[in-house]
């Protein structure tokens, strides 16, 4: 086999593992939304225990991740780690920024349920 296949099957191998991991993040994002809207419908029917399990389902969410950002600092992280302290510290940042924006109730079909299962994916 000649280096340069071995090249253009890493450039081939780069775009298809983006598009799957798009693919993906479609797919959990939809889930999320579909599982959102079910229990919002029931919230609506009058039932308002599914108010509660709409919170309490994200607040779990929301503490599983800062407890695996924990892990991640004190795994990875440390002094002589920049690399891994700044993309955890980005994921964190961006994670209350999503969570932030799709609660000002501009964003379409935002909420707090969707928002935790993105961040949780992150």
């Amino acid at each position: 086999m000649d280096n340069q296949d071995i090249v253009d099957y890493g450039y081939a191998a780069a775009v298809f593992s983006s598009l799957f991991l798009v693919l993906g993040i479609v797919l959990v994002l939809e889930c999320a939304h579909s599982w959102n809207d079910k229990w919002v419908g029931y919230l609506d029917a009058g039932n308002k225990c599914w108010g509660y399990a709409i919170v309490g389902t994200a607040f779990l969410m929301y503490a599983v991740c800062i407890a695996v950002w924990a892990v991640l600092y004190e795994e990875f992280g440390g002094e002589n780690c920049d690399e891994a302290n700044t993309f955890i510290s980005l994921t964190v940042i961006f994670s209350f920024v999503v969570t932030f924006i799709s609660m000002l109730g501009k964003v379409v079909n935002g909420a707090i349920l969707p928002s935790a299962v993105m961040v949780l994916y992150a």
